[in-house]
């Protein structure tokens, strides 16, 4: 009987009351998405360099080679000038944007000379320009003039000179 007593005691709410507030379960935390870091650079492993896929964004030409930085070059830095025939144009001068194919974060655009030498045409990198921070094996940027460097290298062993001259609408 003591416990029918005291179950009847417990305070009775009017029916218009609003139910108790409860404590609603912990929403989930966002999905995590990669931040830029501070300085915008997407760091690379230079192990990993040779494995970066590019995607050509566009190409342009460059109305001279002094827009283009070229005459700031040593002479032998430039390949020789090939003769001029009637009103052809012996050298042509652009630049060109590429992105990462598989992380579109990645940006990396240089400038291009191409140039006719022996009856073929023959292109060269110039300054690279990129977001792109090459890091060694303990994850330490290896620093934007070495970064440059090996992005030159790199882009002397890439096919790029097709997809720039067909985006230009050059033939072959």
């Amino acid at each position: 009987m003591t416990r029918i007593l005291r179950s009847m005691r417990r305070p009775v709410r009017p029916a218009s009351a609003p139910p108790p507030l409860r404590a609603l379960p912990a929403a989930p935390a966002p999905a995590a998405t990669p931040e830029a870091p501070p300085d915008g650079y997407v760091r690379l492993p230079t192990r990993l360099l040779h494995r970066l896929p590019l995607v050509h964004l566009y190409s342009e030409w460059e109305a001279s080679g002094e827009l283009a930085g070229w005459s700031e070059r040593h002479e032998t830095d430039r390949p020789a000038r090939a003769h001029r025939c009637g009103e052809a144009l012996d050298e042509l001068y652009g630049h060109t944007e590429w992105a990462g194919r598989d992380d579109p974060r990645v940006s990396i655009g240089w400038d291009w000379q191409a140039c006719w030498t022996a009856g073929q045409l023959r292109w060269m990198a110039g300054e690279v320009r990129t977001n792109l921070m090459l890091v060694d094996e303990r994850g330490d940027d290896l620093g934007v003039g070495a970064t440059q460097r090996l992005l030159q290298l790199h882009l002397a062993h890439l096919n790029w000179p097709p997809a720039v001259a067909s985006a230009l609408g050059m033939r072959g």
